[in-house]
């Protein structure tokens, strides 16, 4: 009985150690959102952004961007900026859609009043033919004016 123990702590300690040989990789994200993603059906590409801007009549700029695995899919955009108001972010008048086949994108240099602002950027896939594939929601970092 006590051999089988022996035996069975130095296995478990040899494959401790065996394990710990074997090299771990992390992948680098230069998104500012830190979340983990999800896979997704058709959508192989997917960026929402907003940042401080200097510019004569802006102080933000917005940009989302988003690509299929097929450029024959379509995809319908909605860009929205977000207000921090009374504990919750809330939609802002200033939204844009756009749509296209593969690919979309949106791109805006605004003017934000003070406060504390996201971009909430919505994509719908459909197929070719028109058959609803999946909804993606992303979200920028934070900024505040």
């Amino acid at each position: 009985m006590k051999k089988k123990l022996i035996r069975m702590v130095s296995l478990v300690v040899c494959v401790l150690m065996i394990s710990a040989c074997f090299p771990v990789y992390a992948q680098s994200s230069s998104n500012e959102d830190f979340s983990i993603q999800p896979r997704w059906t058709e959508l192989s590409t997917y960026q929402c952004s907003l940042t401080s801007h200097s510019g004569l009549f802006s102080n933000a700029k917005v940009a989302s961007t988003a690509s299929t695995h097929s450029a024959y899919s379509k995809i319908e955009m909605t860009l929205t900026i977000q207000v921090w108001s009374n504990g919750a972010y809330i939609d802002t008048s200033n939204s844009w859609t756009s749509s296209g086949s593969g690919a979309t994108s949106i791109e805006k240099n605004i003017k934000l009043s003070q406060g504390n602002y996201r971009a909430k950027s919505v994509v719908k896939v459909y197929s070719s033919s028109g058959t609803y594939l999946e909804t993606v929601t992303k979200y920028s970092a934070d900024i505040v004016i």
